[in-house]
């Protein structure tokens, strides 16, 4: 996975997408909610919806023949702490929306890489607790390369990738440097420039902190500010 960082709103948008063309994903996910078993489809949906209340990262709407109307509250966490009242707060504005008519019935949800379930304790107000790796389940069954490529995403959004990143000595680096070194040291010897190069590390001139230049600074601004013309002979101007 080359993704090295995955955030909130990239799994917002992931899971958007597939409710919105993927019937099959929005079937599955369904049977996960209290939901199961009603014979709907998506017939709306919100990313980022908010108001005074606060944001809802994606409100999934599903639709029965019959026109009643169902809603799934889903707040997406990769490592953030919650928000004060986090999960009140989506009620709040389900039942807001319950009044407009929008929808009858809801649950709220929460979206979680699994270590992020199992280490927290104050994650009791939702309704539900999917582990996005138990959503990641959902592709393997597909079989393509487009749905390899989400599972794997879903399942590594918790992990972070390990700097391998190391120190290299770079002779062209390097001698560049030296060249600066040694032009400085001969024109501007009040600087007093240090050389380190210590193990791997590169070679690099640097002024010591207790050796920096000070220079005189102004603590009190002027008085007053104005300009004078050129030609002034108050100043000594051109009396041309």
């Amino acid at each position: 996975m080359t993704v090295e960082r995955k955030y909130e709103r990239d799994v917002d948008l992931l899971l958007a997408e597939e409710f919105a063309v993927n019937p099959t994903f929005a079937d599955r996910f369904k049977a996960l909610t209290k939901f199961d078993g009603r014979n709907a489809t998506v017939a709306d949906f919100w990313v980022s919806k908010s108001n005074n209340l606060g944001e809802s990262d994606l409100i999934v709407i599903y639709q029965r023949q019959d026109g009643h109307r169902f809603a799934l509250l889903i707040e997406d966490k990769v490592d953030a702490p919650l928000q004060p009242d986090q999960a009140a707060r989506y009620r709040q504005r389900a039942d807001r929306d319950r009044i407009l008519g929008l929808y009858s019935d809801y649950e709220v949800i929460l979206c979680a890489p699994r270590h992020y379930i199992d280490s927290r304790s104050d994650l009791g107000d939702f309704d539900k607790l999917i582990p996005l790796e138990q959503i990641a389940q959902m592709f393997h069954q597909v079989g393509d390369a487009r749905a390899s490529y989400r599972s794997a995403f879903l399942e590594t959004v918790g992990t972070r990738r390990v700097n391998a990143w190391s120190r290299e000595v770079d002779v062209v680096t390097n001698e560049f440097w030296d060249a600066a070194y040694t032009i400085a040291k001969h024109e501007f010897p009040l600087l007093r420039l240090r050389v380190t190069q210590r193990g791997s590390r590169p070679y690099r001139p640097y002024l010591p902190e207790h050796d920096c230049i000070s220079f005189p600074t102004c603590h009190s601004p002027p008085a007053r500010l104005g300009y004078v013309r050129a030609s002034d002979k108050r100043f000594g101007g051109d009396q041309n």
